[in-house]
Order: structure tokens, then sequence, then C-alpha cells
């Protein structure tokens, strides 16, 4: 999780880890964040993606 110490109107941040040599093995993935404001869910978004074989 990620405090925020002020407010800000708009603000981007990226998280991840980088691929392995080998490419990540197939499936489904999904990759969620929530947005909260004094304890109190204000937004909450996912995205699914799917790693196939070229």
């Amino acid at each position: 999780m990620i405090e925020l110490e002020a407010p800000q109107a708009q603000l981007f941040r990226a998280f991840g880890r980088r691929a392995p040599e080998t490419g990540w093995p197939e499936g489904a993935y999904r990759g969620y964040v929530v947005l909260q404001r004094d304890g109190r869910v204000i937004a909450a978004r996912h995205a699914d993606i799917g790693v196939i074989s070229p």
C-alpha cells in the first residue's frame, strides 16, 4: 500500500516485476488498484491480461 502525505489531484504510480528471461508463464493475470480516502473506498479498478505462446 502507498500512503500519500498530501492531497494530489493526479498521480500515476506503476508497480510490477520484470519479466523472467524465459517470459511469463501462459495463463490469465489480473491486477487490482483501490483508492481510499479516510478509510473509505472511493474507487476500485482491475485489469485482466492473458499470456499465450507466440
